[in-house]
C-alpha cells in the first residue's frame, strides 16, 4: 500500500497580518520579463493570494496569502503548473545553484565557440569557392563536415534554450526561448536538407553562431546577477551600532542606531560624505535634465517648421540631428567632469 506524502513548509512560512502568511521562494527557469508576468499573474489569480512579486535579478518570489483559503504547498504546486520549479529560498542553496548554472553555461558556451570557429572556417572556404571553380563534390564535403560539427554542438550548447522551451510548451505557455529553439532547429534542418540536395548554401554557421552569442548574453546576465546579489548582501550586512540623528536645531547627535525607530533624518555610519555626494549628484542631474529638455524643445521649435516648409535637405537634417544628440550627450557628461563634494 502506497503511503501518502505531504510537504511541511511551516519552517519557511512567516506569519504577517491577522490570518495571513508570507514566504520567499527561489524560482528556476526565469529568463525574461514574460516569465515574470506569467508567474505573477498566475499566482494573483489563485484564491487566497494577496500579492505575488518576483525579483528578476535575484530570482526570488515573495508571496502573501490568506491562511484560510490556501497554503504554501498549493502555491508551489501552482508555480509548477505554470511551468517553473520553485523551492523555499535558502542563501546557501541559491549560491550553489547559481555556481552550478554558471559552470554549465560556460561549458555550453565553450562548445558553441569551438564549433562556431571551425564551421566558419569551412563556410569561408565555401563562400570563396562559390565565386571560383569549386566543384559540387567539394562543396558538399565541406557542408557535411560543417554538419558533423554543428549538429552535436548545437544539441549540447542549445540545452539551456531547448529545456526552457520544452517546460514552457508543457505548461501551454510561450517564452523567449521557444522562438529561439524553433529558429535554430529549422536552420539546422534546412541546412541538412540543402546539403542532401546538393544546394549551394547551408546555414550551419548561422545557427551555431546564434547560439554562441545568445549564450554569451545568458552567461553575462547570470554573472551580473550574481555580482548584484553579492553587492546587495554586503550592503545588508553592514550594520552601524551608532547613528547620527539630526535634531531640530540642526545639530548632529550620536545615538544608538537600534533605539531609533522613528526619525526625520538618520545617518548610519561615521562618514557623511557619501550622503552629501548623493544629494549633490541628484541636484546636478536634475539641473542637467532640465537643460537637455530645453535644448530639445528649442531644436524642435526651429527644425520641425523648417523641415515642413522644405527648407532643409535630408543631409542637413541628418547632420543637425546628429549635432543635437552630440550636444545633449556632452551636456550630460558634465555631471561626471565636475569635481565631487568635499567632506
Amino acid at each position: 500500500m502506497a503511503m501518502a506524502e505531504t510537504i511541511d513548509l511551516s519552517l519557511f512560512v512567516e506569519p504577517s497580518d491577522a490570518g495571513a502568511s508570507h514566504m520567499t521562494l527561489a524560482v528556476e527557469g526565469v529568463s525574461c520579463a514574460g516569465c515574470i508576468r506569467k508567474i505573477e499573474n498566475g499566482l494573483n489569480k489563485l484564491p487566497g493570494v494577496i500579492d505575488a512579486r518576483l525579483n528578476f535579478t535575484q530570482r526570488r518570489l515573495a508571496v502573501d496569502w490568506r491562511n484560510d483559503e490556501t497554503d504554501a504547498a498549493k502555491i508551489i504546486a501552482a508555480i509548477e503548473t505554470i511551468g517553473y520549479h520553485a523551492h523555499p529560498f535558502a542563501p546557501e542553496r541559491a549560491d550553489a545553484d547559481e555556481s552550478a548554472q554558471a559552470k554549465w553555461l560556460m561549458k555550453c558556451l565553450a562548445v558553441a565557440g569551438f564549433a562556431a570557429m571551425n564551421v566558419m572556417l569551412l563556410s569561408v572556404s565555401v563562400w570563396a569557392g562559390n565565386v571560383s571553380d569549386m566543384t559540387q563534390e567539394t562543396r558538399d564535403l565541406f557542408h557535411w563536415l560543417s554538419a558533423l560539427i554543428a549538429l552535436p554542438a548545437a544539441a549540447y550548447a542549445g540545452q539551456p534554450f531547448f529545456q526552457s522551451a520544452v517546460r514552457a510548451l508543457r505548461a501551454r505557455h510561450v517564452n523567449m526561448d521557444v522562438p529561439i529553439s524553433i529558429g535554430v532547429t529549422l536552420a539546422l534542418g534546412l541546412s541538412v536538407y540543402e546539403t542532401a540536395t546538393h544546394a549551394t548554401h547551408a546555414y550551419f554557421d548561422s545557427a551555431i553562431m546564434l547560439l554562441f552569442f545568445l549564450l554569451v548574453g545568458r552567461y553575462l546576465d547570470l554573472a551580473m546577477r550574481r555580482k548584484t546579489r553579492l553587492f546587495a548582501g554586503n550592503l545588508a550586512s553592514i550594520k552601524a551600532e551608532f547613528a547620527h540623528r539630526l535634531d531640530a536645531s540642526g545639530e548632529l547627535v550620536q545615538v544608538p542606531a537600534a533605539g531609533q525607530a522613528h526619525a526625520d533624518a538618520l545617518f548610519l555610519g561615521d562618514q557623511l560624505r557619501p550622503v552629501l555626494q548623493a544629494v549633490a549628484i541628484s541636484q546636478r542631474a536634475r539641473r542637467l535634465m532640465k537643460e537637455n529638455l530645453t535644448l530639445a524643445v528649442i531644436y524642435n521649435l526651429f527644425a520641425v517648421p523648417l523641415a515642413i516648409a522644405g527648407l532643409v535637405t535630408p543631409l542637413i537634417a541628418a547632420v543637425a540631428m546628429s549635432g543635437s544628440s552630440l550636444l545633449v550627450t556632452l551636456n550630460a557628461l558634465r555631471a561626471r567632469l565636475r569635481p565631487g563634494v568635499a567632506s
